[in-house]
């Protein structure tokens, strides 16, 4: 399983090393790397990126041999982000949870050099195109729950989601759809994400399978 968020670009001027911080700390950083390839006739710049996420939890680590109880820690990411001049579009290859906290920051740093918006899908296109759905995740107006959730073949034809997908409510969607020939699971984010649900091994002999899936589910479904 993979999972890519997507950007459409206002801005991307990164030329160089530019770091994240936050109160003089460093938490991040992004730097241009000398790596671009194409798919779909369509050039690809990548760079390097790095994130520290704050974790709130105790746990007993070994200092200087000593083993000592902390309750909050550092861990970074390490990821790659896809940049696309010609299309005004980048892919993040990290959960969304993190790609977003990156991304935000990283505007708010550097607001003259970068503004990107959450990429938008047409929910009602990807259930006309799906061959099955297999989850959808929508909001509802209601005093005891704001959101339900469908599991199972075909739930794309219940009334309620049928009317979740038309009215925009849907949040996200886990359907078969046909992307590079092949049907594949592939789920998609009002986040603004796509998560590949299953190995592309028919595509492994490609540099960037999972990138191919997503771009091509992006152009094919935007809203």
């Amino acid at each position: 399983m993979k999972s890519l968020t997507i950007r459409e670009v206002e801005k991307f001027e990164v030329d160089d090393n530019l770091p994240l911080l936050k109160d003089d700390t460093t938490i991040g950083s992004i730097a241009p790397t000398e790596r671009s390839f194409v798919i779909e006739k369509t050039t690809f710049q990548e760079f390097h990126c790095t994130y520290h996420v704050d974790f709130k939890d105790t746990i007993i680590v070994e200092i200087d041999g000593n083993l000592n109880t902390v309750d909050t820690y550092k861990k970074t990411s390490s990821f790659s982000l896809y940049f696309s001049a010609k299309e005004k579009i980048l892919f993040v290859d990290a959960p969304t949870a993190i790609s977003a906290n990156f991304l935000n920051n990283l505007q708010q740093k550097y607001p003259d050099k970068i503004k990107t918006n959450v990429f938008a899908f047409d929910f009602s296109k990807i259930s006309e195109h799906q061959n099955n759905s297999k989850a959808i995740y929508f909001s509802v107006d209601d005093s005891i729950i704001d959101s339900k959730t469908f599991y199972g073949n075909g739930v794309h034809q219940d009334i309620e989601a049928i009317d979740a997908i038309d009215n925009q409510n849907a949040t996200y969607i886990m359907a078969e759809i046909d992307l590079q020939g092949k049907s594949r699971t592939v789920g998609f984010s009002k986040k603004g994400a796509t998560v590949i649900y299953s190995k592309p091994v028919d595509l492994e002999y490609l540099e960037h399978p999972y990138l191919l899936l997503s771009y091509e589910a992006a152009t094919s479904f935007s809203l």
